[in-house]
């Protein structure tokens, strides 16, 4: 995903590059059309590679000035990065809570009944709710 994005990020700025030096757009747009056609689309290979490494410069040098990440690098930094916007912390407590969540699922417990377990052990609903989203993005991010 983030070199996809990178490509992305890359491709206005080698156009504007492109049509800074050529004199314009409209000849930035038949230089790249003509190097497509002539090579029968082979071109990509040098088009391609230079948005991404221009792209990943401006990315890396846009998240240095930010001081955060922009772009994760993959599925389990996006869902853990939404624990955190959800202010789930993970104190010992929580830890064993899910710990229990996820021994109960091996042993084939529907969700009832772990959550009717868990309030009979005297846990809220919200910590039980707080440690099954964790379980689930656990399990999602392994796959």
């Amino acid at each position: 995903m983030r070199r996809f994005i990178k490509i992305l990020i890359g491709i206005p700025i080698v156009f504007g590059s492109l049509a800074l030096m050529s004199g314009g757009i409209q000849p930035a747009l038949q230089i790249i059309q003509l190097s497509l056609l002539c090579t029968l689309g082979i071109s990509l290979v040098v088009w391609i590679p230079l948005c991404w490494l221009l792209g990943s410069v401006t990315l890396e040098v846009v998240e240095n000035l930010l001081g955060r990440t922009l772009v994760p690098d993959n599925a389990t930094e996006i869902r853990s990065d939404a624990l955190r916007q959800q202010n789930i912390s993970l104190t010992p407590q929580s830890i064993s809570l899910i710990d229990y969540i996820e021994k109960g699922i091996k042993q084939g417990w529907s969700e009832t009944q772990i959550t009717s377990r868990l309030r009979a052990q005297g846990w809220n609903d919200e910590e039980i709710a707080e440690a099954q989203l964790t379980v689930r993005v656990k399990s999602e991010g392994s796959e």
